[in-house]
């Protein structure tokens, strides 16, 4: 190749993806600016689903599933992100339960607490920071930018909320139905982008700060519990840790703690934990370089004693035994999961 040749060009990213996420720990595949950690919360197999269509860079990604599950979500620093839910969603979001015309604005590197129930769909709209900054700042709104790290709930009017939702479902469809309609170049892609962009900025204009009633502030708490216990049980894999220790992590009394913990996740905090490590001594697993480790150490490392306790366990919420994961882990690197691209014509 002669040195004065242009570099080629990187491939231009699918205008659709479709992924089956079949096991949590695999639960951001599929898209690169939101990191998701997930944990199930019934002994039922995994079962998501996310739609992402990418209009260069200004994307809609459709997350659905069945199946009781605790995730949370955090934004990359130079997205802004709007959420919104279907009409027969169940579900919280950051201890709220999901309701008509509730949508959030999501500051870039903020995180979400979603606990998905029956019929969980959501919409996130994710908008390039910068071009969201320069567009609010020229129309004199640049107060109604979220700040960094921040999540605003808001309400919008729920008829509104509606059609912001059915709007976004049907680009998905016309993405994966007609892609050539939204080619690289055509005047539909460049219109779709322009109204995506027009649409999200609308709702944050028209959206109201949530009225939370006392109940709802109370749950929100019990959201701040939860993740508070969370975060200490996770900073420290390896110490056995009391419920006495929880309190003290949270400042809430016992009777608190398994109130929010029932109230929000369905489960007490013991068993959640219990939960938790078993999805983390599976990303462990997963994450083994070939004969570099066994899984009485990965056991061991996130407090399981008893081997034969944490085999029955991690079969009955995975649906295979850790070694047969490790062993699985050492010849792929990951488990099979079914991803479907549709790639842009031409």
């Amino acid at each position: 190749m002669d040195s004065r040749d242009p570099p080629a060009r990187a491939p231009a990213p699918p205008l659709v993806t479709v992924t089956e996420i079949l096991d949590p720990a695999l639960a951001s595949e599929g898209i690169e600016v939101i990191d998701v950690s997930a944990v199930q919360l019934q002994t039922t197999p995994m079962r998501a689903q996310r739609v992402l269509v990418d209009l260069d860079g200004v994307m809609v990604a459709l997350h659905s599933t069945p199946v009781r599950v605790r995730t949370r979500s955090r934004l990359r620093s130079d997205v802004l992100g709007l959420m919104a839910y279907g009409a027969k969603a169940r579900g919280k979001v950051n201890g709220l339960e999901v309701r008509a015309g509730l949508i959030l604005a999501v500051g870039p590197q903020a995180e979400v607490d979603i606990v998905t129930d029956r019929d969980w769909e959501s919409l996130s709209f994710l908008l390039p920071l910068q071009e969201s900054r320069t567009h609010l700042a020229a129309r004199g709104r640049a107060a109604e930018l979220p700040a960094a790290g921040a999540v605003e709930t808001l309400q919008l009017e729920p008829e509104r909320a509606r059609r912001l939702y059915e709007w976004g479902v049907r680009l998905l469809d016309t993405a994966r139905q007609r892609p050539e309609l939204l080619a690289p170049g055509s005047a539909g892609r460049s219109a779709a982008r322009v109204e995506l962009i027009e649409k999200v900025l609308a709702a944050l204009g028209a959206a109201d700060p949530l009225v939370t009633s006392s109940g709802d502030r109370t749950h929100q708490a019990y959201g701040r519990i939860v993740r508070a216990a969370e975060e200490y049980a996770l900073s420290r894999p390896d110490e056995a840790i009391y419920v006495t220790d929880l309190c003290r992590a949270t400042g809430a009394s016992e009777r608190t703690l398994e109130h929010a913990f029932k109230t929000l996740l369905g489960i007490t905090p013991v068993s959640y934990l219990i939960r938790l490590r078993l999805h983390r001594a599976r990303e462990d697993l997963l994450a083994a370089p070939p004969r570099s480790t066994t899984v009485t150490t990965i056991a061991m490392r996130w407090g399981f004693w008893h081997l034969g306790d944490f085999s029955r366990a991690y079969k009955e919420c995975f649906g295979e035994s850790p070694s047969e994961t490790l062993h699985g882990a050492e010849r792929t690197h990951a488990v099979p999961t079914k991803r479907s691209p549709v790639r842009r014509p031409g």
